[in-house]
């Protein structure tokens, strides 16, 4: 063996092991890399994907929920629109009433006066224009009383109309409150 040859060969032989030790270096580097590329690829794609099912479970229930409690707007509308429509009942009965209370109260009042004016024409003494005077005063009396049951019949009618309202807004209210 030649040693000159040895010693020429030796920066050959050196840059060649440097080169392979790089070489050896750059694939353990790139190996490691790519190794903690798909790790991070993995933990992002496992991350999203938990992500998008949290995201979708809570779309699922903000939907079902919207959906209940549209069906409920939708039950307490038509419930509201029933007691509006009951009380629209109750208030052409309340006004049938109230047209035959008042008609039989005109009647009885132009008769009433009718008499009383034919009784003022044949007033001739001071006794006849008491009895006038009474007689007015219990035509008066009469009126009055016609008018105290007509504004009767009125307030019973008006409660009659107001209770299936109030009954289904405290019905609706109930439904709003949240369960204690």
């Amino acid at each position: 063996m030649d040693p000159l040859k040895t010693v020429q060969n030796a920066p050959e032989k050196t840059a060649e092991k440097t080169a392979d030790t790089l070489s050896d270096a750059e694939q353990t580097v790139t190996s490691a890399a790519s190794e903690a590329l798909h790790h991070t690829q993995d933990a992002v794609k496992e991350s999203t994907e938990r992500g998008m099912a949290i995201g979708q479970d809570a779309l699922n229930r903000t939907h079902a929920e919207t959906q209940r409690l549209g069906q409920r707007g939708v039950e307490m509308g038509n419930e509201a629109l029933k007691a509006c429509v009951t009380a629209g009942h109750q208030t052409a009965d309340l006004m049938s009433e109230l047209n035959q209370a008042m008609t039989e109260l005109g009647n009885q009042s132009i008769s009433h006066y009718g008499r009383l004016s034919r009784q003022a024409m044949g007033v001739r003494t001071v006794q006849d224009m008491v009895n006038l005077q009474s007689a007015a005063a219990e035509t008066l009396q009469d009126n009055m009383g016609g008018f105290a049951r007509l504004y009767g019949l009125y307030v019973e009618g008006l409660g009659r109309i107001m209770q299936p309202i109030a009954e289904q807004a405290v019905k609706s209210q109930r439904r709003l409150s949240p369960a204690a």
